[in-house]
């Protein structure tokens, strides 16, 4: 099987534009009442709400691991931030774990339990852990180009830990995705031709 998420655009934005308001309804209290000097609630409400984990700078730019606590719902979320722009999050995960798990059923209806399966982008990695997940799931290879991203994995920094680092059935491989599909040796580095029962494309 062949598996394509498209990615959603723009998710981080909501707590960033909360404190853009909460800021400007600070700045409008102040005009009435001006004892109280706001700034100091405002920064550490900010630094409450969005906490930075870790910061690495890589060929694409600033990646940034943080948590952010969204009020609402009473929940954190994990997300990663290339160069200010939102690349992910934990906050919506159904459609990762649906891109493993659809494909994955077809194989177990097939009887396989030894398929090899590959995934292009580990991300917080619950396509990778849906295929881990699966009767049919003989081995996995992730194909992920951002290096801080494998790194937080293995030091289990993300919500799942070092799940798919000590799966011996996973290995990560840090390359580009397409640049190796246009290649001649193929995805794995390891073992030039390697052919895969799946691939599952979340880039």
């Amino acid at each position: 099987p062949f598996a394509v998420k498209l990615q959603y655009p723009d998710m981080g934005s909501v707590i960033e534009a909360d404190l853009r308001q909460l800021k400007l309804l600070f700045q409008l209290y102040e005009r009435y009442d001006s004892a109280i000097s706001t700034a100091d609630i405002y920064d550490e409400l900010s630094e409450r709400l969005l906490e930075e984990l870790d910061y690495q700078q890589t060929a694409l730019g600033e990646l940034i691991l943080r948590r952010r606590k969204i009020l609402k719902l009473d929940r954190d979320v994990v997300e990663v931030i290339l160069n200010d722009e939102h690349l992910m999050s934990d906050m919506f995960t159904a459609s990762e774990i649906a891109l493993a798990t659809i494909p994955m059923a077809l194989l177990e209806a097939a009887g396989r339990t030894d398929a090899d399966i590959l995934v292009g982008g580990l991300g917080l990695g619950y396509t990778a852990d849906a295929v881990l997940r699966s009767k049919a799931a003989g081995s996995l290879a992730v194909v992920e180009y951002l290096a801080p991203l494998i790194g937080w994995h293995e030091a289990g920094i993300l919500p799942l830990g070092r799940r798919l680092a000590d799966d011996p059935r996973c290995r990560f491989i840090e390359a580009d995705f397409f640049a190796l599909a246009r290649g001649e040796d193929g995805f794995d580095p390891q073992a030039p031709g390697r052919r895969f029962d799946g691939i599952f494309l979340d880039i």
